[in-house]
Protein backbone atom coordinates (compact mmCIF):
# COMPACT_ATOMS: atom_id res chain seq x y z
CA UNK A 1 0.00 0.00 0.00
CA UNK A 2 1.15 3.47 -0.96
CA UNK A 3 0.29 6.27 1.35
CA UNK A 4 0.53 10.00 0.53
CA UNK A 5 0.18 12.47 3.94
CA UNK A 6 -0.30 15.85 3.43
CA UNK A 7 0.27 17.84 6.08
CA UNK A 8 2.52 21.21 4.87
CA UNK A 9 2.68 23.09 8.54
CA UNK A 10 2.56 24.55 10.71
CA UNK A 11 5.64 23.41 13.29
CA UNK A 12 3.32 22.85 16.12
CA UNK A 13 0.53 21.28 13.78
CA UNK A 14 3.09 18.87 11.95
CA UNK A 15 4.94 17.57 15.45
CA UNK A 16 1.22 16.89 16.91
CA UNK A 17 0.01 15.09 13.72
CA UNK A 18 3.39 12.73 13.98
CA UNK A 19 1.87 9.99 15.30
CA UNK A 20 -0.30 9.36 12.31
CA UNK A 21 2.71 7.42 9.79
CA UNK A 22 3.76 5.71 12.77
CA UNK A 23 0.34 4.24 13.33
CA UNK A 24 0.10 3.01 9.51
CA UNK A 25 3.13 1.53 9.63
CA UNK A 26 2.38 -0.40 12.27
CA UNK A 27 -0.44 -1.43 10.75
CA UNK A 28 0.67 -2.19 7.32
CA UNK A 29 4.36 -2.48 7.95
CA UNK A 30 5.41 -2.94 4.36
CA UNK A 31 2.93 0.34 3.27
CA UNK A 32 5.52 2.78 1.51
CA UNK A 33 4.60 6.29 3.23
CA UNK A 34 4.98 9.62 1.72
CA UNK A 35 4.78 12.77 3.63
CA UNK A 36 4.11 15.67 1.85
CA UNK A 37 5.14 19.21 3.59
CA UNK A 38 6.73 22.80 3.11
CA UNK A 39 10.29 23.17 3.22
CA UNK A 40 10.20 25.51 6.36
CA UNK A 41 8.89 22.49 8.24
CA UNK A 42 10.62 19.73 6.62
CA UNK A 43 13.17 18.65 9.09
CA UNK A 44 9.87 17.54 11.43
CA UNK A 45 9.89 14.27 9.83
CA UNK A 46 13.14 14.10 7.83
CA UNK A 47 14.80 10.38 9.50
CA UNK A 48 11.41 9.62 10.76
CA UNK A 49 11.61 6.14 10.76
CA UNK A 50 8.06 5.12 9.35
CA UNK A 51 8.41 7.51 6.64
CA UNK A 52 9.54 6.16 3.36
CA UNK A 53 9.82 9.17 1.56
CA UNK A 54 9.61 13.25 2.08
CA UNK A 55 7.98 15.90 -0.86
CA UNK A 56 8.92 19.05 0.38
CA UNK A 57 6.83 21.61 -1.19
CA UNK A 58 7.66 25.66 -1.05
CA UNK A 59 5.78 27.42 1.78
CA UNK A 60 2.67 29.43 1.84
CA UNK A 61 5.38 32.25 2.05
CA UNK A 62 7.29 31.40 -1.02
CA UNK A 63 4.21 30.97 -3.34
CA UNK A 64 3.27 34.40 -2.21
CA UNK A 65 6.05 36.13 -2.87
CA UNK A 66 6.43 34.74 -5.89
CA UNK A 67 2.94 35.89 -7.03
CA UNK A 68 4.42 39.45 -6.08
CA UNK A 69 7.63 39.65 -7.57
CA UNK A 70 8.15 36.33 -10.31
CA UNK A 71 5.20 34.84 -11.61
CA UNK A 72 7.35 33.31 -14.08
CA UNK A 73 8.87 31.35 -11.36
CA UNK A 74 5.68 30.49 -9.46
CA UNK A 75 4.30 28.83 -12.53
CA UNK A 76 7.25 26.98 -13.44
CA UNK A 77 7.53 25.76 -9.42
CA UNK A 78 3.91 25.31 -9.85
CA UNK A 79 4.02 23.12 -12.85
CA UNK A 80 6.68 20.97 -11.51
CA UNK A 81 5.19 20.02 -8.56
CA UNK A 82 2.28 19.54 -10.56
CA UNK A 83 4.07 16.90 -12.66
CA UNK A 84 6.06 15.15 -10.13
CA UNK A 85 2.69 14.73 -8.13
CA UNK A 86 0.91 13.45 -11.34
CA UNK A 87 4.28 10.66 -12.12
CA UNK A 88 3.16 9.37 -8.37
CA UNK A 89 0.64 6.32 -7.82
CA UNK A 90 -0.86 5.85 -4.40
CA UNK A 91 -3.53 4.10 -2.97
CA UNK A 92 -4.30 6.66 -0.33
CA UNK A 93 -4.13 10.21 0.17
CA UNK A 94 -4.51 11.17 3.50
CA UNK A 95 -4.57 15.22 3.72
CA UNK A 96 -5.39 16.44 7.17
CA UNK A 97 -5.53 19.82 6.29
CA UNK A 98 -8.33 19.34 3.49
CA UNK A 99 -8.52 22.96 2.73
CA UNK A 100 -7.86 25.00 -0.52
CA UNK A 101 -4.23 25.11 -0.03
CA UNK A 102 -3.99 21.83 -0.27
CA UNK A 103 -6.71 20.81 -2.52
CA UNK A 104 -5.09 21.54 -5.56
CA UNK A 105 -2.08 18.93 -4.40
CA UNK A 106 -4.36 16.29 -3.85
CA UNK A 107 -6.54 17.14 -7.40
CA UNK A 108 -3.15 16.29 -9.05
CA UNK A 109 -2.46 12.48 -7.22
CA UNK A 110 -3.35 9.72 -9.02
CA UNK A 111 -5.28 7.57 -5.87
CA UNK A 112 -8.47 5.73 -5.93
CA UNK A 113 -8.87 6.64 -2.19
CA UNK A 114 -8.84 10.79 -1.23
CA UNK A 115 -9.59 11.84 2.47
CA UNK A 116 -9.84 14.20 4.63
CA UNK A 117 -11.39 15.62 7.44
CA UNK A 118 -14.87 15.61 7.99
CA UNK A 119 -14.95 18.72 9.58
CA UNK A 120 -13.44 20.76 7.74
CA UNK A 121 -15.54 24.21 6.36
CA UNK A 122 -13.77 24.98 3.20
CA UNK A 123 -15.73 23.44 0.32
CA UNK A 124 -13.30 22.03 -2.33
CA UNK A 125 -15.49 19.68 -4.62
CA UNK A 126 -14.39 16.81 -6.74
CA UNK A 127 -11.45 16.57 -5.07
CA UNK A 128 -12.02 13.86 -2.16
CA UNK A 129 -13.62 10.94 -1.95
CA UNK A 130 -13.64 10.07 1.87
CA UNK A 131 -13.94 12.34 4.75
CA UNK A 132 -12.65 10.63 8.20
CA UNK A 133 -14.41 11.33 11.25
CA UNK A 134 -12.49 13.14 14.35
CA UNK A 135 -12.40 13.31 17.65
CA UNK A 136 -10.68 14.33 20.26
CA UNK A 137 -9.71 12.86 23.71
CA UNK A 138 -9.94 14.87 26.88
CA UNK A 139 -5.88 14.41 27.66
CA UNK A 140 -4.49 14.13 24.03
CA UNK A 141 -4.96 16.93 21.59
CA UNK A 142 -2.63 14.41 19.16
CA UNK A 143 -5.90 11.99 19.62
CA UNK A 144 -7.71 14.78 16.28
CA UNK A 145 -4.86 13.64 13.99
CA UNK A 146 -4.49 10.00 15.36
CA UNK A 147 -8.11 9.30 15.03
CA UNK A 148 -7.77 9.98 11.08
CA UNK A 149 -5.12 7.11 11.13
CA UNK A 150 -8.06 5.31 12.77
CA UNK A 151 -10.19 5.63 9.32
CA UNK A 152 -7.74 3.43 7.55
CA UNK A 153 -7.80 0.89 9.91
CA UNK A 154 -5.26 1.55 12.62
CA UNK A 155 -6.14 1.22 16.46
CA UNK A 156 -4.42 3.33 19.27
CA UNK A 157 -4.89 1.33 22.61
CA UNK A 158 -2.12 2.65 24.55
CA UNK A 159 -0.98 6.06 25.73
CA UNK A 160 2.43 5.67 23.32
CA UNK A 161 0.48 5.33 20.34
CA UNK A 162 -0.30 9.17 20.98
CA UNK A 163 2.81 10.27 21.66
CA UNK A 164 4.57 12.92 19.95
CA UNK A 165 7.64 12.38 18.10
CA UNK A 166 10.63 14.38 16.80
CA UNK A 167 13.33 12.80 14.13
CA UNK A 168 17.04 14.32 16.32
CA UNK A 169 20.07 12.61 14.92
CA UNK A 170 23.75 11.99 16.92
CA UNK A 171 24.57 14.85 14.60
CA UNK A 172 21.99 16.95 15.79
CA UNK A 173 23.06 16.18 19.62
CA UNK A 174 26.59 16.90 18.73
CA UNK A 175 26.16 20.12 17.46
CA UNK A 176 24.16 20.73 20.45
CA UNK A 177 26.88 19.62 22.50
CA UNK A 178 29.26 22.30 20.73
CA UNK A 179 27.09 24.87 21.54
CA UNK A 180 26.32 23.98 25.13
CA UNK A 181 30.15 24.11 25.34
CA UNK A 182 30.53 27.13 23.80
CA UNK A 183 28.14 28.86 26.36
CA UNK A 184 29.61 27.00 28.94
CA UNK A 185 26.73 25.33 29.70
CA UNK A 186 26.05 21.81 30.70
CA UNK A 187 23.27 19.19 29.68
CA UNK A 188 20.63 19.48 32.05
CA UNK A 189 21.80 22.42 33.49
CA UNK A 190 19.73 24.99 31.85
CA UNK A 191 16.27 26.37 30.95
CA UNK A 192 15.32 27.42 27.23
CA UNK A 193 12.72 29.71 26.72
CA UNK A 194 10.80 30.28 23.49
CA UNK A 195 8.82 33.17 23.86
CA UNK A 196 7.60 34.00 19.70
CA UNK A 197 4.41 32.86 18.15
CA UNK A 198 2.22 33.36 15.38
CA UNK A 199 0.10 36.29 16.65
CA UNK A 200 0.42 39.25 18.92
CA UNK A 201 -2.47 37.87 21.16
CA UNK A 202 -0.40 34.21 21.96
CA UNK A 203 2.28 36.18 23.14
CA UNK A 204 3.23 36.45 27.21
CA UNK A 205 4.07 40.14 28.21
CA UNK A 206 7.88 40.77 26.56
CA UNK A 207 8.70 42.75 29.70
CA UNK A 208 8.41 39.64 31.63
CA UNK A 209 10.18 37.09 30.15
CA UNK A 210 13.90 38.59 31.78
CA UNK A 211 12.33 38.58 35.20
CA UNK A 212 10.15 35.00 35.19
CA UNK A 213 13.98 33.50 33.92
CA UNK A 214 15.73 35.66 36.55
CA UNK A 215 13.40 33.96 39.23
CA UNK A 216 13.56 30.58 37.99
CA UNK A 217 17.60 31.24 38.08
CA UNK A 218 17.68 33.28 41.95
CA UNK A 219 15.47 29.79 43.00
CA UNK A 220 17.33 27.09 41.19
CA UNK A 221 20.94 28.77 40.16
CA UNK A 222 19.59 27.66 36.52
CA UNK A 223 20.45 29.93 33.52
CA UNK A 224 18.47 29.94 30.33
CA UNK A 225 18.61 29.86 26.57
CA UNK A 226 16.20 32.07 24.21
CA UNK A 227 15.43 29.50 21.00
CA UNK A 228 13.63 30.92 18.12
CA UNK A 229 14.07 31.77 14.23
CA UNK A 230 14.53 35.16 12.22
CA UNK A 231 11.21 36.50 13.68
CA UNK A 232 12.46 36.09 17.26
CA UNK A 233 15.85 38.23 16.98
CA UNK A 234 14.24 41.74 18.09
CA UNK A 235 12.37 39.84 21.16
CA UNK A 236 15.67 37.71 22.19
CA UNK A 237 17.44 41.43 22.17
CA UNK A 238 14.58 42.79 24.16
CA UNK A 239 15.05 39.87 26.90
CA UNK A 240 18.99 39.82 26.55
CA UNK A 241 19.28 43.76 27.01
CA UNK A 242 16.53 43.25 30.24
CA UNK A 243 18.31 40.30 31.74
CA UNK A 244 19.63 40.32 35.20
CA UNK A 245 20.25 36.71 35.33
CA UNK A 246 22.89 34.50 32.91
CA UNK A 247 21.14 33.94 29.30
CA UNK A 248 22.73 33.07 26.19
CA UNK A 249 20.84 33.32 22.94
CA UNK A 250 20.64 30.65 20.52
CA UNK A 251 18.15 32.03 17.84
CA UNK A 252 18.89 31.41 14.56
CA UNK A 253 21.93 29.39 15.75
CA UNK A 254 20.11 25.90 15.33
CA UNK A 255 18.42 23.80 12.77
CA UNK A 256 14.59 22.71 14.12
CA UNK A 257 16.50 18.79 15.28
CA UNK A 258 19.52 20.89 16.52
CA UNK A 259 16.99 22.68 18.74
CA UNK A 260 14.88 19.42 19.98
CA UNK A 261 18.79 18.21 21.19
CA UNK A 262 18.86 21.30 23.02
CA UNK A 263 15.60 20.79 24.67
CA UNK A 264 16.28 17.05 25.04
CA UNK A 265 18.71 17.94 27.37
CA UNK A 266 16.96 20.85 28.99
CA UNK A 267 15.65 21.13 32.80
CA UNK A 268 13.02 22.96 31.29
CA UNK A 269 11.21 24.75 28.63
CA UNK A 270 9.11 28.12 29.04
CA UNK A 271 7.14 28.84 26.42
CA UNK A 272 3.98 30.13 24.51
CA UNK A 273 1.21 28.58 22.82
CA UNK A 274 4.06 27.63 19.81
CA UNK A 275 6.03 25.13 17.58
CA UNK A 276 8.95 24.98 20.10
CA UNK A 277 6.62 23.85 22.66
CA UNK A 278 4.90 20.97 20.90
CA UNK A 279 8.70 20.01 20.51
CA UNK A 280 9.52 20.09 23.81
CA UNK A 281 6.92 18.09 25.05
CA UNK A 282 7.73 15.74 21.92
CA UNK A 283 11.49 15.24 23.32
CA UNK A 284 10.19 14.99 27.32
CA UNK A 285 11.69 18.28 28.33
CA UNK A 286 9.07 19.68 31.09
CA UNK A 287 7.33 22.40 30.01
CA UNK A 288 5.86 25.63 31.65
CA UNK A 289 3.31 27.22 28.53
CA UNK A 290 1.20 30.58 28.87
CA UNK A 291 -2.06 30.42 27.13
CA UNK A 292 -4.19 32.56 26.47
CA UNK A 293 -6.24 33.28 22.89
CA UNK A 294 -6.02 29.67 22.36
CA UNK A 295 -6.94 27.09 25.04
CA UNK A 296 -4.32 24.51 26.20
CA UNK A 297 -3.51 21.83 24.12
CA UNK A 298 -3.14 18.65 26.46
CA UNK A 299 -0.58 15.70 25.97
CA UNK A 300 -1.18 13.09 28.17
CA UNK A 301 -1.75 12.62 31.99
CA UNK A 302 1.68 11.50 32.29
CA UNK A 303 3.35 14.45 30.56
CA UNK A 304 5.32 17.00 32.71
CA UNK A 305 3.84 19.76 31.65
CA UNK A 306 1.54 22.48 33.23
CA UNK A 307 -0.18 25.28 31.14
CA UNK A 308 -1.11 28.52 32.75
CA UNK A 309 -4.39 29.74 31.12
CA UNK A 310 -6.30 32.66 32.96
CA UNK A 311 -10.47 31.35 31.21
CA UNK A 312 -11.63 34.67 31.14
CA UNK A 313 -14.86 35.28 29.62
CA UNK A 314 -13.75 36.31 26.34
CA UNK A 315 -10.97 33.47 26.21
CA UNK A 316 -10.23 31.58 24.18
CA UNK A 317 -10.92 34.46 21.38
CA UNK A 318 -8.49 32.20 18.98
CA UNK A 319 -7.87 34.83 15.92
CA UNK A 320 -10.28 37.53 17.00
CA UNK A 321 -9.67 39.28 20.25
CA UNK A 322 -12.15 41.89 21.54
CA UNK A 323 -9.79 43.33 24.31
CA UNK A 324 -8.31 46.07 21.78
CA UNK A 325 -4.71 45.08 21.96
CA UNK A 326 -4.46 44.70 26.10
CA UNK A 327 -4.67 40.73 25.44
CA UNK A 328 -6.02 40.18 29.45
CA UNK A 329 -5.76 36.95 29.43
CA UNK A 330 -1.92 36.61 28.71
CA UNK A 331 -1.59 39.92 31.38
CA UNK A 332 -3.31 37.93 33.86
CA UNK A 333 -0.49 35.80 34.34
CA UNK A 334 2.42 36.67 36.26
CA UNK A 335 5.81 35.86 36.64
CA UNK A 336 5.22 34.07 40.01
CA UNK A 337 2.58 31.70 38.36
CA UNK A 338 5.49 30.84 35.71
CA UNK A 339 7.68 30.27 38.91
CA UNK A 340 5.23 28.71 40.83
CA UNK A 341 4.81 26.02 38.11
CA UNK A 342 8.57 26.10 36.96
CA UNK A 343 9.49 24.88 40.77
CA UNK A 344 6.59 22.04 40.65
CA UNK A 345 7.99 20.32 37.02
CA UNK A 346 11.63 20.64 38.23
CA UNK A 347 11.49 18.83 42.17
CA UNK A 348 10.64 15.66 40.27
CA UNK A 349 14.09 15.75 38.39
CA UNK A 350 15.88 16.83 41.73
CA UNK A 351 16.24 20.36 41.25
CA UNK A 352 15.97 21.86 44.34
CA UNK A 353 14.76 25.69 45.52
CA UNK A 354 17.87 27.37 46.39
CA UNK A 355 18.37 29.61 49.66
CA UNK A 356 16.08 32.52 48.99
CA UNK A 357 18.06 35.42 47.91
CA UNK A 358 16.69 39.12 46.41
CA UNK A 359 16.38 39.55 43.18
CA UNK A 360 18.79 41.91 41.44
Amino acid sequence: MRVLIVRLSALGDVVTASPVSRLIKQAFPDAHITWAIENRCAACVQGDPSIDDVLVVPSSKQWRTWLRTDRGRLWREARELWRRLRGERFDVVLDIHGLFKTAWLVKAVRAPRKIRPADTTERVPFVYNEQAQRRELPDYITSIYVSLAEHLGTKATLPEDYAMTLPISDDDRAVARAWLAEHGLEPGGYVVCAPGTTRPQKMWVLERWAPALAAIHAATGLPAIIAGGPTETEMAETILGAATSPVSSAVCATTIPQTGALLESAALMLTVDTGPMHMAVAVGCPTVAVYGSTPPRLFGPDAAYRPLYRALPCAPCHKRPTCAGRFDCMTAVTVDDVLAAALELLAPSGVQPQETRELP
